[in-house]
């Protein structure tokens, strides 16, 4: 399963949308090639599970909860530049925009830690979100950490 999913996703073919849909489109396609070659079950069958019971399983929890992709990070760089802030913190956020590498490094090694952060401060409110509510914060709060880094002052 996650051969066909990561070659969906390479180079930057899809990468930087969220796990669900990429796993979503990958299911498909070898759920509808199995059933037409008459296939022999195999290990995570997706002829045996609902499509989101199989990502969750093959992405894990933490992922499946904080998936996000960069259109809610795009998403998120225009919440932050429509609030009150300075020109300079304006365009420091708006210096991310097309930093797809940048989103990709990000979201690699912080969006686990930003679930594990979210279930800590308020696991019922969090989960009652829609996912697309949850990417949305997530996105928000991975921009946060380059806005952070980068600004002279340390805390924008």
């Amino acid at each position: 399963m996650r051969t066909v999913s990561i070659a969906d996703q390479y180079p930057f073919n899809g990468y930087e949308r969220r796990m669900r849909e990429v796993y979503t489109q990958a299911i498909q396609v070898q759920r509808k090639w199995l059933e037409m070659s008459n296939g022999y079950k195999i290990v995570n069958d997706p002829r045996d599970y609902d499509d989101e019971g199989l990502i969750m399983l093959l992405i894990s929890e933490d992922e499946f909860y904080s998936d996000v992709g960069f259109e809610d990070w795009l998403r998120a760089i225009d919440t932050y530049t429509a609030l009150p802030l300075g020109e300079k913190e304006k365009e420091l956020a708006e210096s991310f925009r097309d930093k797809k590498a940048h989103f990709l490094a990000i979201r690699a090694r912080f969006t686990s830690m930003m679930h594990e952060q979210a279930m800590q401060i308020d696991r019922k409110k969090y989960m009652k979100l829609s996912s697309l509510e949850r990417s949305e914060a997530v996105a928000m709060a991975l921009l946060g950490i380059p806005l952070q880094s980068a600004s002279p002052r340390g805390n924008i």
